[in-house]
């Protein structure tokens, strides 16, 4: 059988000795079945060579569709964008917790004694807790009582309380300012002009002001400035 410049090859037959033209032409759907060493249906019956180069162009035509369907339902890449340039009218948030605000002491209620925390608790910070009541609690109230180490609070309560100690035993007048205080200036002006130079305190040149100020509370029964104390 010829097809269109094909001529089957009909020397040598199948498994079962059949020959190209005698089975093949009718049966294509078998084609390579009974393919045998000398035998290779593809190779020697025109209608499986034709069968071969049809199911080769689908395989191509198949793979070429997967191909473009994988194309088709690839997610384009994200193309990295640029932070928004903030808007210069919009707030800046706000950090309401103020680390720098000073403690003062709740003085308008006292413990179980009627002791408040600067009469009291200033000077003995080690008893911080011991005369609670429903309306005292020195832990919330007591500046010097917030400290988180009893140990701290011995060592500075200590240490400021020899500051002061000992300036007033090596100055005669010890006298307390700050930056920018007129009264201050007018009052070492004044105990000048009398003879009795003091000692001058500037307490904004402190790092442990607070401390400082507490104590002078304590002693002078005055945390304001001009604050002077003559004599010890």
């Amino acid at each position: 059988m010829v097809y269109d410049g094909c001529t089957n090859d009909d020397t040598v037959g199948d498994s079962y000795g059949d020959t190209c033209t005698d089975y093949y032409d009718a049966n294509p759907d078998t084609c390579g079945t009974y393919d045998t060493d000398t035998f290779v249906a593809a190779d020697l019956c025109c209608a499986c060579v034709g069968l071969a180069e049809d199911v080769a162009v689908e395989e191509t035509e198949d793979v070429a569709v997967e191909e473009a369907e994988d194309v088709a339902v690839e997610e384009p890449e994200e193309v990295p964008t640029e932070d928004p340039i903030p808007d210069a009218t919009a707030p800046e948030a706000v950090d309401n917790e103020d680390t720098s605000a000073v403690c003062v002491n709740d003085d308008s209620v006292g413990d179980s004694y009627g002791d408040t925390c600067t009469d009291w608790y200033l000077s003995r910070p080690e008893t911080c807790g011991d005369y609670d009541t429903d309306e005292f609690t020195a832990a919330t109230m007591c500046c010097i009582c917030q400290w988180d180490d009893l140990a701290t609070q011995a060592t500075e309560f200590e240490a400021n309380q020899q500051y002061l100690v000992d300036l007033l035993a090596d100055n005669f007048a010890v006298f307390f300012t700050v930056n920018n205080c007129d009264y201050c200036h007018y009052a070492q002006n004044y105990m000048n002009s009398i003879g009795y130079p003091s000692y001058i305190v500037d307490l904004d040149d402190l790092e442990n002001q607070e401390e400082v100020t507490q104590f002078l509370r304590q002693f002078a029964e005055n945390s304001m400035v001009p604050a002077l104390l003559i004599d010890g």
